[in-house]
This record gives structure tokens, sequence and C-alpha cells, in this order.
């Protein structure tokens, strides 16, 4: 189900993104699981303790449209999205060289999505 409500949550919310979720909220998730329109996967993460990966993929007025964000350490902690194949947000993750990314700290490329 938090898979299924994730479109309709507050990203900015940190651990209470589900504060605001109504009845018709949760009868439109519902919606979603019944149609197979969400699935979960489970997989190990070897290099870290917590590691999720959520996509979204659907189609409106007959194009695809497609989403991911990564998570990972923390469950506050988001490192990347991205909208439409485009990179609209990183977080170089703290001990690492900024080198390592074009981008400096956390950045939000999209305002639609940040």
């Amino acid at each position: 189900m938090a898979a299924a409500l994730g479109p309709w949550c507050n990203p900015d919310a940190g651990l209470e993104i589900f504060t605001g979720v109504d009845e018709r909220t949760v009868l439109a998730a519902q919606h979603l699981i019944e149609r197979g329109a969400v699935s979960v996967e489970v997989v190990a993460a070897e290099h870290t303790n917590l590691y999720i990966e959520a996509s979204v993929r659907f189609t409106r007025s007959g194009s695809v449209r497609e989403g991911s964000s990564l998570l990972e350490d923390e469950h506050t902690n988001l490192i990347l999205v991205q909208s439409g194949g485009q990179e609209v947000f990183r977080r170089v993750p703290s001990g690492h060289s900024p080198t390592a990314s074009p981008m400096e700290g956390s950045r939000c490329l999209h305002s639609a999505i940040c």
C-alpha cells in the first residue's frame, strides 16, 4: 500500500509522508493495486543497510511517462530522482568528493518534482 500511495505523498514531510492522506487517496491507491499497476520486489543490498529504489511507469494521453527515486542508508535520505529519463535531483552523499558528481550538495533541477 505504501508504494501505491507514493504519488500522493509529500516527500518533504520526512517520516510523516502519509500525513494528509485521506480515504479518497487510499481508495485510489487500492485501485492501482487491484489493476496490477503496483509491484514490489525485495532484493538483497550488499553495499548498505537500507536501499530503496522505486520506479513508476504510466500512460497519459497516449504518452508513456516514467520516473524513479533512490533512498540509501536512512528512510529520509533521498539520493536520486529521475523523471522522463532525466536526472532532476541528486544528493552527493556525505563523505564523498564533490568531483564524484557534477552536482554539489542537494539541488533540485525541476520545480514540479521538488
